[in-house]
């Protein structure tokens, strides 16, 4: 092989092996704005959205922990994603949402869980974003279904060093007209 053509390849190859893979919804890229500017309300005729980066830092609630893995980790990019959508199973008038998910790059281990958080942020007309739901719990992460949001869990067997889980498991979220509520997957939900 000359190396005019082995060149692309070893690009391609270098691509693959260095680059982070990151789940479904919006991957947040470069420098966030500075913490304490107000949040601007999106352009006419787009969804509503949030810098979830900036969010996360200003919400006084998130854990020390995991501010601290709010930097540039993923190459450029911030290793946080978050979906837009109306909530599911909300009666009335749509509840705009975020999804925000916080993961490590890099492989997922049994002594380190890709996911490291996850955060549910109502959305409003006017910019701000107020935090509805959060699971600081290493491995969790929330699935949107048709009827509800379902947090998933890893889960432990009794007896056994919860070194690595042998799976997980579902917890659905209903919303009580406050906030997003844990709720056993199909009982109370309508």
């Amino acid at each position: 092989m000359s190396v005019k053509r082995g060149f692309p390849l070893i690009l391609l190859l270098f691509a693959l092996i260095t680059g982070c893979a990151v789940d479904s919804g919006v991957r947040v890229a470069g420098k966030p704005e500075p913490v304490g500017i107000p949040l601007a309300p999106p352009p006419s005729g787009a969804g509503l959205s949030i810098d979830p980066v900036r969010v996360l830092r200003e919400d006084a609630g998130i854990g020390v922990k995991i501010k601290a893995v709010l930097t540039p980790s993923c190459g450029t990019s911030y290793p946080v994603n978050a979906q837009y959508l109306n909530a599911p199973g909300v009666p009335g008038t749509p509840l705009p949402i975020a999804v925000v998910s916080v993961f490590h790059c890099g492989p997922e281990t049994c002594t380190m869980r890709r996911d490291v958080a996850a955060y549910v942020y109502r959305l409003f007309e006017d910019g701000h974003a107020e935090r509805v739901f959060s699971s600081e719990e290493p491995g969790s992460r929330i699935e949107v279904g048709k009827q509800m949001l379902v947090l998933q869990l890893p889960a432990y067997r009794a007896n056994e060093p919860a070194i690595c889980p042998f799976g997980e498991h579902g917890v659905g979220l209903r919303w009580d007209g406050a906030q997003f509520v844990e709720n056993e997957i199909g009982k109370g939900v309508s």
